[in-house]
């Protein structure tokens, strides 16, 4: 799994845990879908790495992560716990096909 905490459309991910090998890359993607699908700006992995680049993660410029966050924290709040919400994406979505990766800018 992993937690994080979302403010306006933006969703800033604090930590991934796993019980079983790659249970957290699933989680992610997971989460990156649905946050697609309810049009959040970005999440904020906090830091680049390979690991996190075949997810489509991409570095961005502090000035493109200033207006993405201009947006995205002007955007109302998705309060409270998300356990329904989300589970009712995922059985609703369980066969669509994930968003396509973003290309990485040099």
């Amino acid at each position: 799994g992993l937690y994080g905490v979302a403010l306006g459309k933006v969703f800033f991910a604090e930590s991934k845990f796993h019980r079983q090998r790659d249970a957290s890359k699933i989680a992610l993607l997971a989460l990156a879908q649905a946050l697609t699908a309810w049009q959040f700006a970005v999440i904020d992995c906090q830091i680049w790495n390979p690991h996190l680049e075949q997810f489509g993660v991409r570095c961005l410029s502090g000035a493109e992560f200033s207006a993405i966050l201009h947006h995205g924290l002007n955007e109302t709040d998705q309060s409270g716990r998300w356990t329904e919400r989300f589970r009712h994406h995922l059985h609703h979505h369980s066969h669509q096909p994930l968003p396509p990766t973003p290309s990485r800018t040099p």
